[in-house]
């Protein structure tokens, strides 16, 4: 907040999931909201009780919380760890059928392991942008290319070139698209594969062999 230069910020310290989001009135809902859950983080049982799908999982709970304060028109953005909430079945397939009958999350990015080395968490990531306008129709996917440590960090430069491409939605080598129908197919798998990455040739030396 410092270095954004707001020196007076009106900060509150408490457990954001610690609050049911059952009939979350209009005055507290947003119209943007940008979250960076814990990353494999456990809440106490009780606190289950303030979601529709119960689960302990901080992430679990960051998306059921996050699309019901959501206004209507609105955009979020929320950074997910490559874990069981984006492809595993039972409730978090449920969480996630909601998510995208709820929203349209219309763009996901994949950063790789490394991006937040300096922060303790040596995993790969994905940003996940969705709006409050309507339920998912596709999903744009991309994947940010390179190597990064607490020596080489991830910077601005990185993402020129996904940038360039989600203006559009282009389709590279990098970035693919998937519909509603696929996703449905796939158990709503929000993690899937890059289509059109080239395969590596091998060439095998016959005075080898």
């Amino acid at each position: 907040m410092i270095v954004h230069r707001i020196l007076v910020p009106n900060v509150i310290r408490k457990n954001a999931l610690d609050k049911s989001v059952f009939n979350v009135r209009e005055k507290d809902k947003h119209d943007i909201i940008l979250l960076n859950p814990p990353f494999a983080g456990k809440e106490h049982k009780s606190i289950t009780s303030n979601y529709p799908i119960k689960t302990k999982a901080t992430d679990g709970m960051a998306i059921q919380y996050v699309h019901r304060h959501l206004k209507s028109g609105g955009k979020a953005a929320i950074i997910l760890p490559d874990g069981k909430i984006l492809y595993k079945e039972g409730l978090y397939k449920r969480i996630r059928e909601e998510w995208l009958e709820k929203c349209n999350l219309h763009s996901i990015i994949s950063l790789p392991q490394g991006a937040f080395t300096s922060t303790g968490a040596a995993i790969g990531t994905k940003i996940i942008f969705f709006d409050k306008n309507g339920p998912t129709k596709d999903i744009w996917f991309a994947e940010v290319q390179g190597d990064f440590s607490k020596k080489k960090l991830i910077s601005d430069e990185n993402f020129k070139h996904i940038y360039n491409l989600f203006k559009n939605r282009s389709i590279s080598e990098v970035s693919w698209i998937k519909t509603i129908d696929q996703l449905k197919e796939e158990n709503f798998d929000l993690s899937p594969t890059n289509p059109n990455k080239r395969k590596e040739n091998k060439i095998i030396d016959l005075n080898k062999v």
